[in-house]
């Protein structure tokens, strides 16, 4: 956890980071409550800052929905900086377009 926290001191606000951390929730579930580390996530997002004083979160903005002028919404994800092990910037190379492009032509409608 020390060294994500270095990582994210270096980040300034509006920066595109990607994220690499464990999911413990998920990986309990699917592995039916065996002990384990969890699924390996990657979250891509726009660093927006870490909230929390004991357990703090990396929070990255991800989606706005503006429904009209005064009423919006925004989707974010926020990990807990204990199951991360990596913050990157500048990531866009390691970005699977293959697997990206193969999903979204299997899962959006024609």
């Amino acid at each position: 956890m020390k060294e994500v926290i270095r990582q994210i001191r270096s980040l300034s606000l509006g920066d595109l980071v990607r994220v690499d951390w464990f999911d413990a929730s998920i990986g309990k579930s699917l592995s039916g409550g065996l002990a384990g580390s969890g699924v390996p996530v990657c979250s891509w997002g726009v660093f927006v800052g870490v909230l929390g004083e004991r357990n703090k979160r990396i929070i990255l903005a991800q989606n706005s929905f503006r429904y009209s002028d005064n009423l919006y919404d925004i989707d974010y994800t926020a990990v807990l900086a204990f199951f991360g092990y990596e913050a990157n910037l500048g990531f866009s190379a390691d970005l699977d377009f293959p697997l990206v492009f193969s999903f979204v032509e299997h899962n959006i409608e024609k």
